[in-house]
């Protein structure tokens, strides 16, 4: 009994042995051979919005990385131009363009207010109702009334 454990005990260290080594091949690899490596050098150029890099990727396996990064170089935005001009019942639209990259930046122009300038309660632009504005403020009726009695009293008894 006593050889049949020893017998079991070797050969248990003897696969614990194998296993080892095994494992410790298999940590170092997968088997294959390693590559290589033969790179394809791309200088990828910065964008408006995107920064540049060095690309490098081996002709033999795929593998790849990127390096020498560089700043992205923002928009160059030339001047505002009217799209469509703002009215009293929708907003105008203006617009630049990159010399770049053609990218378009908007911004919205406020509705402009109604005009009644012939004072007939209409907006001139459009024809929307407004409300008739008083010509004098209260205070500026009451020293005209005044005035006007003053005036008529003067007249009665000059």
């Amino acid at each position: 009994m006593k050889k049949i454990n020893k017998a079991i005990s070797v050969l248990l260290c003897l696969v614990m042995a194998l296993s080892f080594f095994g494992v410790a091949a298999f940590a170092e690899g997968d088997g294959e051979t390693t590559c290589e490596h033969i790179y394809k050098d791309t200088v990828v150029p910065p964008t408006c919005a995107d920064q540049g890099y060095t690309l490098h990727v081996c002709s033999k396996c795929g593998d790849w990385y990127k390096d020498s990064y560089t700043n992205a170089l923002g928009h160059s935005y030339g001047e505002w131009v009217e799209v469509n001009a703002a009215t009293c019942t929708t907003e105008g639209l203006q617009q630049r363009e990159c010399a770049r990259c053609h990218g378009l930046e908007t911004k919205t122009i406020p509705i402009k207010a109604h005009v009644d300038e012939n004072e007939d309660g209409k907006c001139d632009e459009c024809g929307a109702d407004m409300p008739l504005k008083f010509i004098f403020s209260p205070y500026e009726w009451l020293k005209s009334f005044i005035a006007f009695i003053k005036n008529l009293i003067q007249g009665i008894f000059a």
